[in-house]
């Protein structure tokens, strides 16, 4: 999924700014700037011919209107800077999307509770967060395991990590399932009317 934001900048913003340039009549504006996010790259638009732009010490030069800055970490802050000949126009920041985790495990530890590993993504993040089922979400901090305590007894809970920084989240993560042991079955002996024989009736879920 790719996510697109589009935001107007004006003159007399804090991260705007109007110059006239040697040899140009009209002051020149960011106008209007569409960027496009991925994890690795942003695509930034603008519908003023900027030369150049630096991002993280490196130059982007457009080709028709549009930069493409690639090779970038999930998760990242970048401030973006656009230039015109060599003066500073407009200075942005944007965030790469945060990549979700994989290996997602979970296997019972008892009747009440399962252990929970992944392995952790790439680039920036505060820690993850644990949706069970899907309603239940627990904040676990930057770990790459937890355990899931007071749950009940042979139930399958479906398990998902999302990764978040700050107020950003990534996509959930594919789903796990994760089963609790089952309680062990109560057992009732009952004797038949003829002979001794015993008859053993187990009621309950399966311990194993």
């Amino acid at each position: 999924m790719v996510i697109i934001w589009r935001r107007r900048v004006t003159e007399g913003t804090s991260w705007c700014k109007m110059f006239h340039v040697a040899g140009s009549a009209q002051p020149i504006n960011c106008s209007i700037l569409n960027w496009t996010i991925e994890e690795t790259y942003i695509v930034v638009e603008s519908s003023d011919k900027f030369d150049t732009i630096t991002v993280a010490g490196t130059n982007y030069s457009q080709h028709g209107g549009t930069f493409n800055i690639t090779n970038l970490s999930p998760g990242c802050t970048y401030n973006i800077t656009f230039l015109k000949q060599t003066y500073t126009v407009c200075n942005i920041s944007l965030h790469t999307k945060l990549q979700s985790v994989s290996n997602v495990k979970a296997h019972a530890v008892n009747t009440t509770t399962l252990s929970v590993s992944w392995t952790a993504p790439q680039g920036c993040y505060d820690g993850f967060n644990i949706r069970i089922n899907p309603s239940t979400l627990t904040s676990v901090g930057n770990v790459t395991s937890y355990i899931m305590n007071d749950l009940k007894p042979g139930v399958t809970y479906r398990i998902e990590i999302i990764t978040f920084r700050g107020e950003n989240a990534s996509n959930p993560s594919a789903s796990q399932n994760g089963t609790t042991n089952g309680l062990m079955g109560v057992i009732r002996f009952v004797l038949a009317d003829k002979g001794e024989k015993v008859i053993a009736e187990v009621i309950g879920d399966d311990p194993r």
